[in-house]
């Protein structure tokens, strides 16, 4: 079984966020139902969502995928973030900023934003395509810089999620 780190102390408020609005890149927490998680409060980066996205899922579920934060060190978590924020993505620079716009094009009121990944916003699902391709890239640099050693990489069921709430997060600092 692997190890579950905390990273609460990295949590700088919560908003309250509907399945179907989760986007890629969002980082999220959520209460997960199915009885054999072992990890029944994850911190995700999500990287797709099968309410969106439906080439994601499988013949039975509606799925999420995601990496789980809680299965990585304070340092491999701040790696991730450094890896993804140094090496360009399809010509644009990636970080992680506070969402500004929500789902629909709409701008968020500052107490309701939430950490995210600088990528489009999908606006009604017309961005879906561009975004498919931009997180498998992230996905492939990620992966052998980090997930080589940790399995965080998780899907998790979208009937079984509730309570979903976009986290304010601190992005830990990767010392080189």
């Amino acid at each position: 079984m692997p190890r579950l780190f905390n990273h609460r102390g990295e949590i700088r408020g919560y908003t309250a966020i509907q399945r179907a609005h989760v986007l890629p890149g969002s980082l999220i927490e959520f209460k997960y139902a199915v009885e054999s998680a072992h990890d029944k409060k994850p911190i995700v980066l999500v990287l797709a969502n099968g309410l969106t996205d439906r080439l994601v899922n499988s013949k039975n579920n509606i799925l999420m995928h995601g990496i789980n934060l809680n299965y990585l060190t304070k340092y491999e978590m701040g790696r991730l973030f450094y890896v993804m924020a140094a090496v360009p993505i399809r010509g644009e620079d990636l970080d992680m900023v506070e969402q500004i716009r929500d789902s629909k094009g709409k701008y968020i009121a500052a107490s309701q934003r939430y950490t995210r990944l600088s990528l489009p916003t999908t606006i009604r699902n017309k961005n879906t395509s561009q975004i498919r391709p931009m997180i498998t890239e992230i996905y492939g640099n990620i992966a052998d810089a980090i997930l080589t050693k940790k399995d965080a990489y998780r899907k998790y069921i979208m009937n079984e999620v509730s309570g979903v709430r976009g986290l304010k997060f601190k992005i830990p600092k990767y010392a080189r």
